[in-house]
Formats: C-alpha cells, sequence, structure tokens
C-alpha cells in the first residue's frame, strides 16, 4: 500500500473530492498545463486559504463547487467575497459546479483553457 501511495503523483495528494479527481482528469485529457491541488496563499485581508487549482503563473486559479460546501446562501457570499479579494491582486477565478462535471465538464475545462491561453498570451 505505501508504495502505491508514494507512485502517486504529487498533484494528485491534495485533491478534496471525486469533483476534484474528475477535473484533474479532464485537464489532463485536454492536454492543459498541470494545475497546483490546493495551493496555499494569503488574501490581501491576511486569511489564509486554499484553491482547490490553481496556475499561479498566470493568477488562475479553479475553484469546484460541491453542494455540500458551497449551496448556502452564507456559503455563497463567503465565496463570492474571497473571489474579489482575489481579484484584486490578480487573479481570475472560473468557478465550477458539480452540475458542470456531471453534464459539461469538457467544455468547462475549455474554457479554462482559454482562460489560460489569454493569460499567457497578455504575460
Amino acid at each position: 500500500m505505501a508504495r502505491v501511495v508514494a507512485s502517486r503523483p504529487a498533484w494528485r495528494e491534495a485533491l478534496q473530492s471525486d469533483l476534484e479527481s474528475r477535473v484533474v482528469d479532464e485537464i489532463r485529457a485536454q492536454l492543459l498545463p498541470a494545475p497546483e491541488a490546493q495551493w496555499p496563499l494569503q488574501l490581501g485581508d491576511g486569511r489564509h486559504v486554499r484553491l482547490d487549482f490553481a496556475w499561479p503563473e498566470h493568477r488562475v486559479a479553479l475553484e469546484v463547487d460541491h453542494p455540500f460546501w458551497h449551496a448556502g446562501a452564507a456559503e455563497s457570499h463567503r465565496d463570492r467575497g474571497r473571489d474579489r479579494l482575489l481579484m484584486t491582486m490578480g487573479w481570475i477565478v472560473p468557478r465550477i459546479t458539480s452540475v458542470d462535471v456531471a453534464t459539461g465538464l469538457a467544455a468547462s475545462i475549455a474554457d479554462v483553457g482559454v482562460i489560460l491561453a489569454a493569460r499567457s498570451l497578455a504575460a
């Protein structure tokens, strides 16, 4: 068992859910650059957060919203406030939901690819 765990790529170790695993598989299938999983970042207000997926060199983060963690008004408010603070730091934060993963994952990840390409050209 230890050999199997040790053989996993580093970016697989920090995934938080099956949704995130499916997102990574689609990112790889579309040959996008590998993201950093659970990227730690300090916000302008001093809070420390973890981004589900990040391409720090492009300041692009991808958040995968599971209904258990992101369903209520308070959670939505918290997420939007966090996204605004990230935007003040130059980050773009697309979000995809469990519905996107179930019914439109390829299109959602293709959108992220367009964002990454645009950020690469801007650099």
